[in-house]
């Protein structure tokens, strides 16, 4: 889990997410985690450091279907809280490894909390579109951020990190690393806007970091 960051364009209503900042948990179990506050000051500062916008938080369903839980649009709130209010909060949601999505993109969402009209005191999710914009799009930049969280310990005890040369389950051939670059494919075919030779580039660096 972490920090998610970029710009925010009000004239445009317009949030570009471009950096993600890994933070320790002092919670975690199947359903529940929590940022620890010391590494989410930190990870806050090095965001700053980039001349970035803190926009929301990011966190993962590991096995289950990126929906947001009640304990999600709780933490949504503090988060947005500690932003301040009036400044754009959003909940990033990934399920990377459901086993019943072996063949399929991984899904995910982008949300925010708010009041529901005419329910005091009513908070409810408002899922967001989401574009992927190449001209944006930085491999290079990318890239070094991917080797960075999948080197960092951050958050991460050795069991529990994951092998990505391993099977992806037990009735497929596919190893993690396998599904992560489906998932990318096909991600950046949905979008339709990344020519074939820029998907071949965006496969082979991602190998890179894991060879």
């Amino acid at each position: 889990m972490g920090l998610v960051a970029g710009s925010w364009i009000p004239q445009e209503n317009l949030l570009k997410i471009t950096h993600y900042e890994p933070c320790l948990n002092i919670a975690s179990s199947t359903t529940h985690c929590d940022m620890c506050p010391i590494s989410q000051a930190k990870a806050a500062d090095l965001i700053h450091q980039k001349e970035l916008d803190i926009l929301g938080w990011f966190h993962s369903h590991p096995t289950f279907a990126p929906e947001p839980s009640q304990q999600d649009l709780d933490t949504q709130r503090v988060v947005q809280q500690w932003i301040g209010y009036g400044k754009p909060c959003l909940g990033v949601i990934l399920s990377p490894f459901t086993l019943s999505g072996a063949l399929i993109a991984s899904p995910f969402r982008c949300l925010i909390v708010d009041e529901r009209p005419n329910f005091e005191d009513l908070f409810v999710p408002y899922r967001f579109k989401v574009d992927i914009d190449p001209i944006e799009f930085q491999l290079s930049t990318f890239l070094e951020d991917l080797r960075r969280v999948h080197e960092a310990e951050v958050g991460c005890s050795n069991e529990r990190r994951v092998d990505f040369n391993k099977p992806y389950s037990k009735e497929s051939k596919l190893s993690y690393l396998d599904k992560y670059i489906t998932s990318v494919r096909m991600h950046l075919a949905r979008c339709g806007i990344f020519a074939s030779s820029a998907c071949d580039k965006i496969e082979q660096g991602i190998l890179s970091v894991f060879d």
